[in-house]
């Protein structure tokens, strides 16, 4: 059959550990885009300890931080990727993002 191609581009960086950040990759002439993620890390990163506190706490774990230090901690690493998807000249021959699973 005939083959269809994926249409679309992404953006992809690790958000925190702050010393994990590709600065090469930031995107520098969005001037609120640091701090914009500074403080949404910060944000998801104080909910995904208080989700995995509670977790350690219901599950009867050795202590209520178990679940968030075997996940690395303050070590964790928080991963952003935003997808854009332009309008495409022949949609007919693409197919937007093939069927995939996302990597764990």
């Amino acid at each position: 059959g005939e083959v269809k191609l994926e249409w679309g581009d992404y953006y992809y960086n690790i958000v925190r550990p702050l010393d994990r950040r590709d600065m090469s990759k930031w995107p520098i002439q969005l001037s609120d885009f640091t701090e914009a993620m500074d403080e949404y890390s910060t944000e998801l990163s104080k909910l995904f300890e208080y989700l995995m506190k509670l977790l350690s706490r219901h599950l009867g774990l050795e202590t209520e931080n178990s679940l968030n230090e075997s996940s690395g901690g303050e070590r964790k690493e928080l991963q952003i990727r935003i997808n854009y998807y332009p309008p495409c000249p022949q949609p007919d021959l693409v197919v937007g993002v093939a069927p995939h699973s996302d990597p764990v």
